[in-house]
C-alpha cells in the first residue's frame, strides 16, 4: 500500500522528481504563462489581461 504521507522522491541521472516546495515558485513561475502547459490540466486557464 502507498503511504501518502510520505515524500516519495524519485531520481536517475537525468531527473528528479519530488513534491514541489516553495523555493520552486521562481523557477516555475515563467511556465504558466505558456498555454501549453495548461492542455492536460483539470482546471480552466484564466487567462487576464490588463
Amino acid at each position: 500500500m502507498i503511504d501518502f504521507e510520505k515524500d516519495y522522491i524519485l531520481e536517475n541521472e537525468r531527473v528528479l522528481l519530488r513534491p514541489l516546495k516553495a523555493e520552486d515558485f521562481d523557477s516555475l513561475l515563467e511556465y504558466t504563462n505558456e498555454p501549453d502547459t495548461w492542455d492536460f490540466n483539470a482546471l480552466a486557464l484564466v487567462v487576464v489581461r490588463i
